[in-house]
């Protein structure tokens, strides 16, 4: 299913009798089960922090937790989407935390061993947030041994740096290498700059070739964010991936979006508008996404579930 397909409904209309239980569990006020606004509002601080170190206490009674998981399984937020039969101009995968990467490649090398699905070009979107020791650091090293004696010198280099001090942009590389094969570097990109105002973090991104599919991995600066600190975020990964890949003038092409439950819907949703925004229509993403993982804790679904109502919202401004 397409992006343009899943959100000629908003989240909020499609799964409003599942948001009013949501809702009476977590003691958010009546009015938000029939109010948009009253809703994004009372659930923006289920957004607070990240990811893997989320900002917000969720208090789930234990009577409530299976009911919940239950929800999240109705919202399309636990189960695979598989990339679907067809061909493709490029495929894009977004990075996350180490064992979502993981999820996520293992995924595209499944399409690629697909012989109905056909894909020109690959394009790892990373970025610039230091790993988090205590989430990622074994998912990390199992990658390592994964690899074996595939890996060359950068990924002994690699090896050799403590997890905190890795960029999101290697941990995609090594889980690459894991789950695609050995990558041959063929060039590795810079940021242009003035000599007297050098960046801290020149790198731009780098090009492999994959048994000859061509890969790109691009290093997205951090950004600013109003719910917790500055990383790239997939708007910044976007527009980084637009200016490299498609600077213009448009030209149609279908784009596999390879994403994570349970944020496959709106990482493909925001992306979509990101190129909306761009005059970018000419760019259709078709959306998949490995599987939640069962041990995931409710604050990565309710923050989705916050992030898809804001999402709601931004739509239904757009059109007004």
């Amino acid at each position: 299913m397409s992006t343009e397909q899943q959100i000629q409904l908003t989240f909020f209309e499609r799964h409003q009798a599942g948001l009013a239980e949501v809702f009476d569990t977590l003691e958010v006020p009546e009015a938000a089960k029939t109010d948009l606004d009253v809703a994004v509002e009372h659930t923006q601080p289920w957004i607070k922090g990240d990811h893997g170190r989320q900002g917000h206490i969720f208090n789930v009674a234990t009577e409530a937790s299976d009911r919940l998981y239950d929800l999240y399984a109705q919202f399309g937020q636990r189960d695979e989407v598989q990339l679907p039969a067809g061909q493709y101009d490029e495929v894009l995968m977004l990075g996350g935390l180490q064992a979502g990467n993981r999820r996520r490649l293992n995924l595209l090398r499944r399409a690629m061993e697909d012989p109905d699905v056909q894909i020109d070009r690959i394009a790892l979107l990373g970025g610039q947030r230091y790993l988090f020791p205590e989430k990622e650091k074994d998912d990390l090293w199992d990658a390592v041994e994964g690899i074996g004696n595939r890996g060359g010198t950068w990924v002994e280099h690699a090896q050799r740096q403590p997890a905190d001090k890795l960029w999101e942009t290697d941990g995609i590389r090594l889980a690459a290498i894991e789950q695609l094969g050995p990558m041959v570097l063929k060039r590795m990109d810079l940021r242009l700059y003035d000599i007297s105002e050098a960046p801290e973090d020149p790198l731009a991104g780098y090009e492999f070739d994959l048994n000859g599919t061509p890969v790109s991995l691009t290093h997205t600066l951090a950004v600013a964010r109003p719910n917790g600190d500055k990383r790239h975020t997939t708007e910044a990964c976007m527009v980084d991936w637009l200016e490299r890949r498609h600077p213009g003038p448009e030209q149609a092409a279908t784009i596999g979006f390879i994403a994570a439950n349970p944020h496959i819907e709106r990482m493909g949703r925001s992306s979509q508008a990101m190129l909306h925004a761009n005059g970018r229509d000419d760019l259709q993403l078709v959306v998949a996404g490995s599987a939640a993982p069962a041990s995931l804790g409710h604050g990565f679904f309710l923050g989705e579930i916050a992030r898809n109502l804001y999402e709601d919202q931004r739509q239904l401004r757009s059109q007004a």
